[in-house]
Formats: C-alpha cells, structure tokens, sequence
C-alpha cells in the first residue's frame, strides 16, 4: 500500500525522520480488520500486561486488545512519549561506527 510521505507523518502523529520505505512512498502498515484479534484479546489474561508493553515497545499489529491507532490515542492520554524504532537504535549504532570504532560499553550504552 502507498501513501504520501506526509500523510505516514500525519498518521503517527510526529515528525520523524522517513525510513527509506516511507520516503519511498511505501507505508508498512496495511489497512486490515482487527476486530478478530481484538476478540481474542477479549478473552485472554494477560490483555492489561499485553497492552502496557505494547504502550512501550516498537511492535505492530494488535497487543492488549489495541491496534496502532488505539495505542497512539492511548499514548497521548496517558501523556506517554512514542517509543523508540528498532530502525532508531540501528540508525544511532551506524552513526557510531561512521565517527570511529566505539567499545562495547558505548554499543551498550547506546542500545539501552
């Protein structure tokens, strides 16, 4: 599915910077129906622990009974910052490499 840089922008309600797919014109996130995930959340028990990870993490699809969308709506009434893109921590990790071979510890430190 293709969608306009701005509008993946506009979608996720912040000003990242576009991975190489989105600035392509391609957003990885397909419209699809969650309502018969979201009815096997319903009856699982760990749906609260599911969703407060899922608040946290850089994951797609449903978790604790929520879809990307909730999870956004979620996040901004709870006051909570998005999280972190794996393709974030990548980005970080080549910079280091880019400005001189970082030890371990500044790998670690970096990843956490």
């Amino acid at each position: 599915m293709t969608a306009g840089l701005g509008a993946v922008e506009a979608r996720e309600g912040r000003g990242h910077q576009a991975t190489a797919a989105e600035a392509a014109g391609f957003d990885a996130v397909p419209a699809v129906d969650t309502a018969p995930a979201k009815a096997v959340c319903a009856g699982c028990t760990f749906t609260d622990a599911c969703q407060k990870y899922a608040l946290t993490a850089d994951v797609a699809g449903v978790w604790g009974g929520t879809d990307g969308e909730d999870r956004r709506r979620l996040r901004n009434e709870q006051g909570l910052p998005e999280p972190r893109r794996v393709s974030d921590d990548l980005d970080d990790l080549v910079r280091l490499w880019r400005t001189g071979r970082p030890d371990s510890t500044t790998i670690a430190l970096s990843a956490a």
